[in-house]
């Protein structure tokens, strides 16, 4: 039989399992479970007792108010949630998490989100997430209702759905659009449940329409509001410069995270928190397709010279600047606390985040906001910036410069909101904020909520930067979203756009970004096996078991 701690270890498991992990732990780091027994005297054996009394009887049947059932349990009555938590606690007790693979979406889960819960969302996102809420959030009633509906049942459905569209780009068909997908006769999501009745709240009343109307006006709006798809199909511009040394940071960045959260894992708080890992890779390199059309246009233009020229300063596709100019002056002008250091070209260390990271925390005096109970990490975002533009090159003899560094100290962009008003969309928001801030970064002004200036923040060459910036395509970034233990996920960002990223699209996905020259394309052939092996790694580590149980629920295949 198993220990009280791990009877609580299985609970929290079920917790997570139904997206309520954080609700398990409160601020000090205390489990449910284990606060309950310590308030009522309660020893492993007083438990074995009372869980042979039937669930009416039951005492610690009750030991959270809140305790979270699946869908189907929302309109059983007191005996019927009784007998399933019982069922559940029994479970745990044998040290066996009861765990929910998906939240069921049903037209019962869909009749139960209400004007407060959208009112709710507003509130959130208006306060925590601006930069996506004043772009015309507040009356965009279908997003609004999605959003609450995921919020209140603890499923990701708005970033399942347009992850599981990313997935489908990268395997089969990159030029497809989000209302074509969803009316795929292959697409199992919307075939089981697109129909399913749905009344959106409005200003005006109640909008009735069904969930896959709902969820195909979501997708775009998601692209509109925080983030555009990444275009990874016949792309103008590509990195120019080694898929290995960014697979390396990747690498190091998820081992840091993995062991980070296992280590903290009951012992300290150490979820949510986030980290972004940019990497200024210089300037790009036009694709040949590319290149041979600017050709084909400069003939054309030599017949035509009144023609207004394409592109601009402004545009990607114009005159290339470099928008990161120097890092230190930033993060100096903005007195955040920040570290730099070096890594060496060949370094493959995957504990290198975890030594710079140590370094940081002493550098700037912060092993005081290591508590006992509480991780440094809990509830914070950082950056990992990344300088290549000089050591890229093969003839340099030159190091990586890497800086770790809290971004602006507010509710934008570093402090991550505590659970119950903590979003999926935080994240994603964050980094659209701020990657790297101007000398003279004003957080209002980048988000909207300065009526007084007419002009948002000065963004290009030396500006503000955040993810949702092209760069000229001299920035690349990889953010990290924990959190739990088994809900880690990671998003690529390039000229401004972005996908969901797994550790198999080291394969799939980043030749089509990057120069394919001769080391590029020998270190993706693998020829040595040597990659499959760090991505079946990688792929240990950077869980996601709803996103997971997604896919296999409702697949969607060629």
């Amino acid at each position: 039989m198993s220990s009280l701690e791990e009877m609580s270890k299985a609970l929290h498991a079920y917790y997570q399992s139904v997206g309520k992990g954080n609700e398990y732990v409160d601020e000090q780091g205390v489990e449910k479970l284990t606060k309950w027994c310590d308030t009522n005297g309660m020893t492993l054996k007083d438990i074995d007792e009372d869980l042979k009394e039937p669930a009416t009887e039951c005492l610690i049947v009750d030991f959270d108010e809140t305790f979270p059932l699946p869908p189907q349990f929302e309109n059983a009555d007191d005996a019927q949630k009784r007998e399933e938590i019982h069922k559940i606690l029994l479970q745990c007790r044998r040290g066996k998490a009861q765990k929910i693979a998906l939240r069921e979406i049903d037209q019962a889960s869909f009749d139960a989100i209400g004007d407060q819960d959208v009112e709710q969302i507003k509130q959130i996102f208006a306060k925590y997430c601006p930069i996506i809420y004043n772009r015309g959030m507040k009356i965009d009633a279908n997003l609004l209702f999605l959003l609450a509906y995921q919020r209140k049942h603890g499923i990701d459905v708005l970033c399942n759905l347009v992850d599981s569209f990313d997935r489908y780009r990268i395997l089969y068909d990159p030029a497809i659009t989000s209302s074509v997908w969803v009316s795929l006769q292959q697409n199992t999501h919307f075939q089981k449940l697109g129909a399913l009745k749905v009344k959106v709240p409005t200003e005006s009343g109640t909008n009735s329409t069904t969930y896959g109307d709902v969820a195909k006006s979501c997708m775009h709006s998601f692209s509109h509001r925080c983030c555009s798809k990444l275009m990874f199909e016949n792309v103008q511009v590509l990195i120019d410069d080694s898929i290995q040394h960014v697979v390396n940071y990747i690498a190091a960045a998820i081992s840091f995270i993995s062991n980070s959260v296992r280590a903290g894992a009951g012992k300290q708080q150490i979820v949510p928190f986030g980290l972004d890992v940019a990497i200024a890779v210089g300037q790009p390199r036009q694709s040949e397709k590319d290149q041979k059309e600017a050709e084909d246009d400069e003939d054309d233009d030599d017949d035509d010279d009144d023609e207004e020229p394409q592109g601009g300063e402004d545009s990607p596709a114009g005159p290339y600047k470099d928008w990161v100019q120097e890092i230190e002056d930033k993060l100096k002008g903005n007195k955040l606390a920040y570290l730099k250091t070096v890594a060496k070209q060949t370094d493959e260390n995957r504990r290198m985040f975890e030594n710079i990271f140590k370094d940081f925390i002493l550098k700037n005096d912060l092993s005081g906001a290591d508590k006992e109970r509480q991780h440094y990490l809990a509830n914070k975002r950082l950056v990992a910036f990344v300088d290549r533009r000089r050591s890229k090159k093969k003839d340099a003899n030159v190091d990586d410069e890497i800086f770790m560094y809290e971004p602006p100290n507010d509710e934008y962009t570093q402090k991550v909101p505590q659970r119950d008003e903590l979003v999926n969309e935080w994240f994603f928001s964050a980094s659209r904020t701020c990657l790297l801030p101007n000398v003279e970064y004003n957080a209002k002004v980048v988000v909207g909520n300065d009526p007084g200036q007419v002009t948002k923040s000065k963004t290009g060459p030396g500006g503000n930067i955040g993810a949702s910036d092209h760069c000229n395509g001299g920035v690349i970034t990889f953010s990290f979203h924990v959190f739990s233990e088994d809900k880690m996920k990671l998003y690529l960002y390039f000229q401004g756009q972005m996908i969901r990223f797994l550790p198999r699209d080291i394969k799939l996905l980043l030749p089509r970004l990057f120069v394919p020259n001769e080391d590029n394309e020998k270190y993706i052939a693998d020829k040595t096996g040597d990659l499959d092996k760090v991505i079946k790694e990688l792929e240990g580590k950077l869980l996601d078991t709803q996103f997971a149980a997604w896919l296999k629920a409702y697949p969607c295949e060629k």
